[in-house]
């Protein structure tokens, strides 16, 4: 039983750290792309990778 708990918490805690670690990539990408020049290719790929990151955060476990 205790080895089960212990699955069920170390499964929580790796899942959690997981969407920080992809939330925290998304931030930095976002920032990057941001302060790179405003070209109209620049917007599109913005737009891309934004909606494409909030897509996959969303289907992440909590």
């Amino acid at each position: 039983m205790s080895k089960l708990v212990l699955c069920i918490v170390l499964d929580t805690i790796a899942a959690s750290a997981y969407r920080e670690a992809t939330i925290m990539l998304y931030l930095n990408l976002h920032h990057l792309i941001q302060s790179a020049t405003q070209l109209p290719q620049t917007a599109i790929l913005r737009r891309e990778v934004s909606f494409g990151f909030s897509k996959k955060i969303a289907q992440l476990p909590y």
